[in-house]
């Protein structure tokens, strides 16, 4: 008998697992985690169990996630999450709560087992942070290489706005954005770079990001754009300071190294060696009195 009450509980769980799963197989939603499906779904209109979700909560409590929708702008740009939304990395976070907390309540049998799931809520978001800071970092580092090829452009004898658009298909994060910048600028039929004082749209899209050295770079194109004859001269002055400017960067990050591996090498070095020696110790010393 005390057998079957051990097991009760799985098998409460199962059965609770079983019937969401019919309920949701009987609204025919679909479970693709690939971009291809959730290019295809959006495509068709259809939506997925997370975004359902996602938007339901949204739509009810009136959320604004602006952090996480200009996270999932750097992912998209970087070629990851494609097809997805604010709603759906949400309800990816309610579902994976939901369930871990549920999971871990039924094997573990202690309420204490929740706060599982409220881990378990925070994940997509921080992997969404995760994958938005890669990209933001791969910006940054490919920035002078973008300078330096307009400017070469540019000496070329090609105009700046010409220059901006072959530097499109520069690989990486920084061709994705000039490339979104040009597409955005041609079906408004607005122009991609300033003119007559007004900023351009390349400028526009690059300072909604929030990357303040990509807004810096937006501005400084936009200033060689209205140099005029001094625009090649211009942007090879450009190019070299932010060359000047990323190798600075590159060498306080390693004079900084140093402090920032500290933490980690405590947590993941000290503490498991000091555990290992003190624990045995203590239990010792517990056995004595006990």
């Amino acid at each position: 008998m005390s057998a079957l009450t051990q097991y009760l509980p799985l098998a409460a769980g199962l059965v609770i697992a079983l019937l969401v799963y019919s309920v949701l197989a009987s609204l025919n939603l679909s479970f693709s985690s690939t971009a291809s499906g959730r290019l295809a779904r959006f495509s068709e209109g259809q939506k997925s169990v997370p975004d359902r979700v996602g938007e339901g909560v949204m739509s009810r409590f009136g959320l604004d996630l602006g952090d996480w929708e200009t996270n999932l702008r750097w992912a998209q740009l970087s070629g990851e999450y494609l097809g997805a939304s604010t709603a759906s990395v949400l309800g990816l976070a309610i579902l994976s709560a939901g369930g871990a907390g549920i999971l871990a309540f039924v094997l573990l049998k202690n309420p204490l087992a929740l706060l599982i799931g409220a881990a378990a809520f925070f994940y997509p978001s921080m992997q969404l942070k995760s994958a938005a800071e890669k990209a933001r970092t791969a910006t940054r580092r490919c920035l002078p290489e973008a300078a330096a090829f307009i400017a070469g452009e540019m000496a070329a004898g090609v105009s700046v706005e010409e220059a901006l658009g072959r530097a499109s298909r520069l690989p990486g994060v920084i061709g994705s954005i000039i490339g979104e910048a040009k597409v955005v600028a041609d079906t408004s039929h607005q122009l991609l770079l300033a003119h007559a004082g007004s900023p351009g749209t390349f400028r526009v899209f690059c300072d909604a990001l929030g990357l303040p050295q990509l807004s810096a770079f937006a501005a400084q194109i936009d200033m060689v754009a209205l140099r005029g004859a001094e625009g090649p001269r211009q942007m090879s002055a450009v190019a070299k300071g932010l060359a000047r400017d990323y190798r600075s960067e590159v060498t306080r990050n390693a004079t900084n190294l140093d402090n920032q591996l500290l933490f980690p090498t405590t947590m993941y070095f000290f503490v498991p060696m000091l555990a290992t020696l003190l624990v045995p110790l203590f239990m010792g010393v517990l056995a004595l009195f006990g």
